[in-house]
């Protein structure tokens, strides 16, 4: 349930606020390798990353970089890692990125921090309650 919602309705949790057309209902992940996390709309297309590894249920990586990161000379690699546990998922996010960056990653990491643990928490309230907020 948890890798379905992930993958399949990433459009339905994601916030709106961390795309760039405005609306998460134009996003999508193709979980398939060389897949396309992208956002589309009338008049523009991201492609924010690209699938690498799909081990349905438990495991996606995600090559690129989100964001600002994505306009930088950086790599990045996120692997969704799920696990049950007694009737409960355990996910772990993991986010590395690499490269170079004028002044260096240490002032960006708190933001993607923040970010994705945003995400992850609207991903399990949507799993939870049918809704993100």
């Amino acid at each position: 349930m948890v890798f379905k919602a992930l993958t399949q309705s990433v459009g339905s949790w994601w916030s709106s606020q961390h795309t760039y057309s405005g609306s998460a209902a134009n996003l999508g992940i193709d979980a398939r390798p060389g897949g396309c996390f992208c956002e589309t709309w009338s008049g523009g297309a991201v492609r924010h990353m690209t699938v690498t590894h799909v081990l349905a249920p438990t495991t996606l990586v995600l090559n690129g970089g989100l964001g600002p990161l994505g306009t930088m000379a950086v790599a990045g690699a996120m692997e969704w890692t799920l696990k049950a546990q007694g009737g409960r998922t355990e996910l772990a996010v993991t986010y590395n990125v690499g490269g170079y960056t004028p002044g260096g990653f240490a002032p960006l990491a708190p933001a993607v921090d923040a970010v994705l643990a945003e995400q992850v928490t609207r991903l399990k309230r949507f799993i939870e309650t049918g809704r993100p907020q």
